[in-house]
């Protein structure tokens, strides 16, 4: 369950790093 959580925030973190570009 927590590596489910942190893969998720790592792609959170990927897409508004993303739209912040």
């Amino acid at each position: 369950m927590l590596k489910k959580f942190a893969n998720f925030l790592q792609r959170r973190r990927k897409i508004l790093i993303i739209r912040f570009w």
